[in-house]
């Protein structure tokens, strides 16, 4: 019987291919900067008010759970904030692809545990995209993501041991 596969599914088949393979931040930094400034650019291009919303929802989380002290930069908030840009895009494979590069991620996040310092200047980024985003400008919200996806490979950088 052939049936549809859900992302989870596919993630997780995707995941356990990865588990032996070797990978570094940088590998992972590669994939996002190869995928994640075009996802901001079309989301700059056709989000709606209502997508919008929600991608500001999500940002509004992260802000609170940073002045509440609690967890941001591993936190679901975090990674779905990338994750839905890439899901409104239409395009299955782009957001399954960047669900699991953003997962990977946030493991790596939780083993280099980076400061709160870090998890301020990840915020400040979010909302230079999202107020590209809003403002309909593609090439601000393309460079702000790129100028994110940089700042975060060089801060984590900071913390390998």
């Amino acid at each position: 019987v052939v049936s549809e596969i859900d992302w989870v599914k596919a993630r997780s088949f995707f995941a356990s291919f990865l588990y032996f393979q070797k990978f570094t931040l940088a590998d992972i930094s590669e994939v996002r900067k190869l995928i994640e400034p075009y996802i901001a650019r079309r989301a700059a291009e056709i989000m709606t008010a209502e997508e919008i919303a929600e991608l500001v929802e999500v940002h509004e989380k992260c802000v609170a759970a940073f002045h509440a002290d609690e967890e941001v930069v591993r936190a679901e908030t975090e990674v779905q904030f990338h994750v839905l840009l890439g899901k409104n895009t239409g395009n299955p494979i782009l957001w399954v692809t960047l669900d699991f590069v953003n997962n990977m991620l946030a493991d790596a996040k939780h083993h280099l545990k980076p400061s709160k310092e870090f998890a301020g200047q990840v915020i400040e980024e979010h909302q230079k995209i999202i107020d590209a985003i809003v403002a309909h400008d593609p090439e601000g919200a393309e460079k702000a993501m790129r100028e994110h996806i940089d700042q975060v490979e060089s801060g984590l950088r900071l913390f390998e041991k």
